[in-house]
């Protein structure tokens, strides 16, 4: 009968993404889902691209990333990549971009009074920055202080951009006061304990290239200078976001979102980048790091594409209660998949696949997607040896890397 022959005939399927005609053209990769079938991968669910991707350490979540963002070329947007562990220095300089691995006590290249030009948003931005500089939590700013740090800041006007120092503008300021705002911001003047963070002789952050990465690694647990380095870095960045196709990423973001200013700075673009032409994709090792943060809702709502690692110790309650996976979803995560299997979970909207990426037999691509510590220090070493263009390092890095 017809309704025989209709049972024996299923029409369903394996989710397949969208091939073409997404938000920036055609998908930013093919996959392949457990069923051998094709996925087409797109960052895009409708109109919005905000992504999340969580897997512990070992997952391949870094080659996933990685390798999610080498397909991204075809679109040419531009990619700010805030980075840990420096997972994506390899690739970052691989593909001709600019790393900048920041390290305690080295010179940052950041000199926020010398490289803004003192526009009237500028001057707001400033004037928010030096009270991070030197307020604190156990001694808040008052108004009084406020209006005297907007006013150096105007005064800083008047004098050539290559001599407004952190000196400089302590001299628009009450220096007799052994407790005052001048006083406090000796620390960061160049001389100083931290006058390498942001007291440098020119503003040199790579903003002008197209593939840029910082390493924030040394700084993640150092409040009084991650909270008014983000807080630079990403207005930087947000200056960007004027239209042009752009990914922000960060790697292990929860931290950066224990900063007020900062988490207030992601939560609005998580709701307005896709307006002007960008996207953010938040990197973690657990979603209880998400969940956790106080814009976690946000995050889960204008995250529509979520990528999930194998995770053998996965909570149920996190992926379940916190991300809202099915149980089976969950099992998949925690019980059924491997990190040697190569396959892990896409979620978009309702709808989820098991899909793979299978790189063996890619051992030159692999070793610089994976960004691997052993690997990253081989070509640090080689960088020393060699000119700063980036084909000569790579093929030398390949060369040695094969050759044990």
């Amino acid at each position: 009968t017809s309704r025989n022959f209709a049972a024996l005939s299923p029409f369903h399927s394996y989710p397949v993404g969208r091939k073409d005609d997404n938000e920036w053209g055609p998908a930013v990769a093919m996959l392949k889902t457990a069923s051998g079938s094709p996925f087409y991968f797109n960052f895009h669910h409708g109109d919005l691209g905000n992504t999340f991707v969580c897997g512990p350490s070992g997952s391949g979540k870094t080659v996933i990333l990685n390798f999610m963002l080498s397909q991204l070329e075809k679109h040419d947007p531009h990619m700010v990549f805030f980075d840990k562990d420096r997972g994506a220095d390899l690739f970052v300089r691989a593909t001709g971009g600019t790393y900048l691995p920041l390290k305690n006590g080295v010179p940052t290249g950041c000199a926020p009074l010398k490289g803004l030009e003192l526009t009237p948003e500028n001057k707001v931005f400033l004037a928010q920055w030096i009270a991070k500089l030197v307020g604190s939590k156990s001694r808040e700013l008052s108004v009084s202080d406020l209006r005297d740090i907007a006013g150096a800041v105007d005064g800083l006007a008047d004098l050539p951009a290559q001599r407004r120092t952190i000196g400089a503008l302590r001299t628009f300021l009450n220096n007799t006061d052994p407790e005052g705002i001048a006083a406090r911001l000796r620390r960061w003047e160049k001389g100083g304990p931290l006058g390498w963070v942001f007291d440098n002789e020119t503003d040199d952050i790579g903003i002008g290239a197209k593939f840029l990465g910082y390493d924030m690694t040394d700084f993640l647990d150092n409040e009084e200078i991650r909270t008014p380095l983000m807080s630079y870095l990403f207005h930087r960045v947000e200056q960007l976001i004027d239209g042009r196709r752009i990914i922000i990423v960060i790697d292990e973001f929860w931290k950066a979102l224990l900063d007020e200013g900062f988490r207030d700075l992601a939560q609005n673009k998580l709701k307005t980048i896709r307006k002007q032409g960008g996207l953010m994709l938040f990197a973690t090792q657990s979603p209880r790091d998400a969940i956790a943060s106080p814009i976690a809702h946000t995050i889960i709502e204008q995250c529509p594409t979520q990528i999930f690692m194998p995770n053998p110790r996965g909570n149920h309650a996190d992926y379940v209660e916190g991300f809202k996976l099915t149980e089976r979803e969950y099992q998949l995560i925690a019980r059924e998949l491997s990190p040697e299997s190569r396959r892990f979970i896409v979620k978009q909207g309702h709808n989820s696949v098991v899909a793979e990426l299978n790189l063996t037999g890619f051992d030159d691509e692999l070793a610089v997607l994976s960004g691997r510590t052993a690997n990253v220090e081989l070509a640090d070493a080689i960088r020393a040896e060699v000119s700063t263009g980036h084909e000569d390092w790579l093929a030398l890095f390949q060369q040695r890397r094969s050759a044990g």
